[in-house]
């Protein structure tokens, strides 16, 4: 298969994703419009609510004129019954025009960049990869298949499961409900990474990697795993870079040695209900990984304090989610390394 062949098949995964999602409009529009609804028959709005005290206190649907906005509690009613108006999503075909064309726009660019970082080497028939090693090991899963102990696996991990949030707001934005977007999100993000991964198995320097297939389906659909297990956000992986002995024709992207990815929670989650609230919200701890060198090098334990930014209040959305994205960097902070030889930073990052 060519890599002109290769790069159709990653634009067309994108347009069936499209796809996907007018569907999603459909079946949504279907399903509200066969939602039944009480007669009101009142001149004002107040006035005919009053009339839900004989109903059940379960969900209620009325006829509204359609909004954005999927739903919200009529203040004065908790004590007669908690009514949900749901709205029909509208659907912007401007703002899913210039998205797509977007992130259409944004793959071409990203593959003309990194085309010469790690698709610069003679081509093959396409092949798994082993590791390191090529003729041996356990198709990139094993402790000993990777050069920088599995570093590129958190980093896969990391950029799907960002991208896959990140393109939720998007199809959020572009008028889908929270559920829809969530699934376009994790679809296109897994869709996304899987093209890299279908380069690499043309290539006799890498080759398609189970590993980075599975680091890229958890981080993908992580945000859909983690709606059904609520503990999984009691916990955030995070990362923080300070650069190392780069080399001048390297790149970040490839600098691992600078790299420390960081497990970050609240001792909250752990402590008694009667003294959780003697500690800070805002002030977590968290578990950090690295290593020394980028090849052959030692693996890195820290053990430091970390900051939670989404305690944050503010009545601005967007500032609610821009802190939302920045709480996955592990701002400088104090820290212990106790692998391989102990060490301590007033401030580390």
């Amino acid at each position: 298969m060519s890599e002109k062949k290769i790069k159709v098949y990653g634009w067309l995964y994108l347009f069936v994703c499209i796809a996907l999602m007018f569907e999603s409009k459909i079946n949504a529009t279907e399903s509200l419009n066969t939602a039944p609804a009480p007669d009101i028959s009142q001149p004002t709005l107040y006035p005919a609510l009053s009339s839900l005290k004989s109903l059940s206190p379960q969900q209620h649907y009325l006829n509204l004129p359609p909004a954005r906005y999927s739903s919200f509690d009529l203040p004065g009613l908790q004590s007669v019954t908690k009514c949900k108006i749901n709205y029909r999503h509208q659907i912007s075909s401007s703002r899913l025009v210039l998205s797509t064309i977007g992130l259409l726009t944004l793959n071409y660019s990203a593959y003309q960049h990194f085309k010469d970082i790690w698709w610069n080497y003679p081509t093959s028939g396409f092949h798994i990869y082993r590791g390191w090693r090529r003729d041996q090991g356990w198709y990139d899963l094993g402790p000993h298949d990777s050069l920088w102990f599995h570093m590129d696996k958190l980093g896969h991990y990391t950029n799907s499961r960002l991208l896959s949030l990140f393109l939720s707001d998007i199809a959020s934005w572009v008028g889908y409900q929270k559920s829809t977007a969530q699934w376009i999100g994790a679809v296109t993000s897994w869709l996304l990474f899987l093209e890299i991964e279908l380069y690499d198995g043309h290539y006799e320097e890498w080759g398609f990697s189970i590993g980075d297939l599975l680091a890229n389906s958890a981080g993908a659909f992580m945000p859909l795993i983690s709606q059904k297990v609520s503990w999984i956000e009691k916990f955030t992986l995070k990362l923080s870079y300070r650069p190392s002995n780069l080399e001048s024709e390297s790149y970040i992207v490839e600098d691992y040695a600078g790299m420390t990815f960081w497990l970050s929670a609240n001792p909250r989650v752990v402590l008694p209900p009667a003294i959780e609230n003697l500690w800070p919200s805002f002030l977590n701890l968290a578990l950090g990984y690295g290593i020394t060198d980028k090849t052959y090098g030692e693996i890195e334990l820290f053990f430091a304090l970390d900051y939670d930014l989404t305690v944050i209040h503010t009545r601005y959305y967007w500032i609610k989610r821009l802190l939302y994205y920045l709480n996955f960097l592990h701002l400088p902070a104090p820290a212990v390394r106790f692998s391989p030889a102990k060490a301590y930073h007033l401030l580390y990052f």
